[in-house]
């Protein structure tokens, strides 16, 4: 798979949620209106689609594409970090 090929040791991880609540999570963190929120995901959202795509055919919200997958939306920052920097530490532990 070119995907893995390309960077074999990293540690790949989805940061997602439901659209809903990112929107209100956006909403929040970056001040704007719903309207914004909604446009800023949909455009981003875009973008990652055509990225993986065009690269690896693949559809970027494919969790085998990944070595975790965490809804940010329901997880602090501070605790997705500590989750996600113990998993990669494990996972690179693991391959020795």
């Amino acid at each position: 798979m070119l995907f893995r090929s390309a960077l074999p040791e990293a540690f790949r991880v989805l940061l997602d949620g439901p659209e809903d609540r990112r929107i209100v999570e956006a909403r929040e963190l970056e001040g704007v209106d719903e309207s914004t929120a909604r446009e800023r995901l949909e455009r981003s959202n875009a973008i990652r689609q055509t990225y993986w795509k065009r690269l690896y055919n693949r559809d970027w919200k494919d969790q085998a594409m990944f070595d975790m997958y965490l809804d940010t939306t329901v997880i602090p920052a501070e605790a997705a970090a500590d989750v996600i920097a113990a998993a990669a530490t494990a996972f690179w532990d693991a391959k020795g």
